[in-house]
């Protein structure tokens, strides 16, 4: 990885709105007194820290394996060693914890790493995601995209390289079926997963209105939603079938089916990027009861 280029803070100390700051080799901070000079070097040392207490290294027959990163981590107040702070709550703006810090850091190369770090039942909660071509697919396979093609022809291409082509002939049409039922079963999540997001974003909302906010964004972005579920689920049963019906479930691995994905569609990107921003904003919830307020005060 090369080096830094880009970082960018959001809701962290006084930096309430995502700031971005232009990396050079070298790199002079000047500000007057309380602008955040000092903020700056607190994000870039909390992002050193995230990075490694994500850090995790797999072992495979006795030798280590590739660097990665763990899903989520969480630390107690008591063990977060790089700023010491009176209350967690300090590290954000206003010392209120709503919503979650998030830092990234963009390379030279390309890459682009993120932290969120959230405050949930008094611990630290930090979630890595890593951008970039093949990383990229893999987030959106993971999270909420399911292609039953892709899934196929990464079966179909385990399958031809052991031999057994005549057992995966005999098993599509069983193996689309149960994905489909896989599907139905867990697609709620992802609708669910989007409500406790807008939720987050303002607590004003019950649990209904953001759900229906959800139920709406999903039909209006793409129709019936079937390829939608909570496909980190969905692949677990899937790779357990395969197993049961003697085909390794290295045929879905997250490398193979983006292998047999060669893009993903520009309207998923799309949709995708559009839930992510819905889930930052407040979905004019919070301009609207501000204009109520205007109202009623000025009646």
């Amino acid at each position: 990885m090369t080096r830094m280029i880009k970082f960018t803070i959001e809701r962290f100390r006084q930096f309430e709105k995502p700031v971005q700051i232009a990396l050079d080799p070298i790199t002079v901070l000047i500000g007057a007194n309380n602008s955040g000079k000092t903020a700056v070097l607190q994000a870039l040392a909390l992002f050193q820290y995230c990075l490694e207490k994500c850090l995790t290294r797999s072992e495979k027959n006795g030798s280590n394996g590739p660097w990665s990163l763990k899903k989520t981590e969480n630390v107690r107040p008591d063990e977060f060693g790089p700023l010491p702070v009176a209350t967690p709550t300090d590290l954000w703006p206003q010392g209120r914890a709503k919503g979650a810090i998030r830092m990234s850091a963009e390379f030279a190369g390309g890459e682009t790493i993120a932290f969120e770090i959230r405050l949930q039942y008094n611990l630290f909660n930090i979630r890595p995601t890593v951008a970039g071509a093949a990383n990229q697919s893999v987030l959106l396979i993971e999270n909420y995209l399911i292609d039953a093609d892709a899934l196929c022809a990464a079966i179909a291409a385990e399958t031809e390289r052991r031999g057994t082509t005549a057992l995966w002939a005999t098993l599509e049409n069983e193996f689309r079926a149960f994905l489909a039922d896989q599907i139905a079963e867990q697609r709620n999540a992802v609708t669910e997963r989007l409500a406790a997001r807008l939720q987050d974003r303002d607590r004003r909302q019950n649990l209904a209105t953001v759900m229906q906010q959800a139920r709406d964004f999903l039909a209006d972005q793409w129709g019936d939603g079937t390829a939608w579920c909570d496909a980190k689920k969905t692949l677990s049963a899937c790779r357990q079938y395969l197993q049961q019906k003697d085909i390794s479930a290295q045929a879905l691995s997250h490398k193979r089916i983006v292998d047999a994905m060669p893009a993903i569609p520009p309207e998923v990107v799309k949709l995708i990027k559009a839930m992510q921003a819905l889930a930052r904003s407040d979905g004019g919830t919070k301009r609207k009861h501000s204009k109520h307020q205007a109202r009623r005060r000025s009646t």
